[in-house]
């Protein structure tokens, strides 16, 4: 989330800059997206309205005087054209809907230090529904991230061990420099 400046300043400020450029970067600052955001993590967001988002997509809106990034938990169809439900991952209950002109677009990179993660894939657009289905997943997902670089390496090691064993069954010495 960007600091809260006045009522209308975001949304304008935002409108604009996406419809002269194309694009917005912004830098998330809250932590009611933890752990796919972070605070520091940048988003880059593109202009779409309401009929291309679906279940799992990360948008933009401004509520309140400041601009919000939260994943859509629920589409409706309405007279007046479709209403998203979102939610930040680390949030117990659903934000109120979306109005459709609180909307600016949808996340497609988040960048974090030098990684770029685009959610355009349908990878990331699978995991995304996943996590708007199913929300504890993006503790797990994360907690499974932060172990990655630990059971890799462990991993690694019990290979080289049974790989080592494996070959003094069969008469083999491993080579060694004396």
């Amino acid at each position: 989330m960007t600091e809260p400046v006045t009522e209308t300043l975001p949304l304008a400020w935002g409108e604009e800059t996406l419809r002269v450029s194309g694009r917005l970067w912004l830098r998330v600052r809250g932590t009611s997206m933890l752990p796919w955001l972070r605070p520091g993590d940048t988003v880059v967001v593109h202009p779409g309205g309401t009929s291309e988002l679906g279940r799992g997509d990360l948008v933009v809106f401004a509520r309140r005087g400041i601009l919000v990034t939260h994943r859509v938990i629920q589409t409706r169809d309405k007279p007046e054209g479709m209403q998203l439900v979102t939610k930040g991952d680390a949030c117990q209950d659903a934000d109120d809907p979306i109005q459709k002109d609180e909307l600016l677009g949808r996340v497609v990179r988040i960048l974090r230090g030098k990684r770029c993660l685009h959610l355009d894939t349908a990878r990331q657009r699978f995991k995304g529904a996943l996590v708007a289905r199913f929300p504890a997943l993006s503790r797990i997902w994360y907690f499974l991230s932060k172990l990655a670089p630990a059971t890799g390496f462990l991993f690694r090691s019990l290979l080289a061990a049974r790989l080592m064993v494996a070959g003094m069954r069969e008469g083999t010495r491993p080579n060694r420099a004396d």
